[in-house]
């Protein structure tokens, strides 16, 4: 499966080398790795089925990527991408479905490397901080 433009063009921008792969790793420290399940366990207390998946598309991402980080240690990006496409692209417009997807990806590798510091916003790790989620690296969204 080919991978949208737009979404080639967020992964360019986020990378800092664009030879090496956008790898979001699970942290060896055990006490980050049960918050990261905690946080996951938020997340799916936050989906609403009786809402249109269309609007928590945000909190689908969050979900699918912490999902597989826990899972499998760790991910790369860009071969998870084929996946969301093929489970949400009937129900989601992919430019909606991008930039979820990327701002998903970026909350939970900031999480992994620094327990959310660069995050500005949000519940975080500890939920004790404010729950508007905005991001640094999309400061006019």
């Amino acid at each position: 499966m080919d991978i949208p433009k737009i979404w080639k063009f967020k992964l360019k921008q986020k990378s800092t080398n664009q030879e090496e792969p956008w790898i979001i790793k699970l942290p060896k420290d055990a006490e980050r790795v049960k918050q990261l399940q905690n946080k996951l366990e938020e997340y799916r207390k936050r989906l609403k089925n009786y809402d249109d998946p269309y609007i928590q598309m945000d909190i689908i991402s969050k979900i699918e990527i912490l999902e597989q980080v826990l899972e499998q240690g760790q991910i790369n990006v860009e071969n998870i991408i084929p996946k969301i496409i093929n489970k949400y692209k009937s129900k989601f417009d992919l430019k909606l479905l991008s930039y979820s997807f990327i701002n998903a990806c970026v909350v939970i590798d900031d999480y992994c490397q620094t327990g959310g510091k660069n995050i500005l916003g949000g519940t975080g790790l500890n939920s004790k901080q404010s729950n508007n989620s905005r991001l640094k690296i999309f400061p006019n969204k």
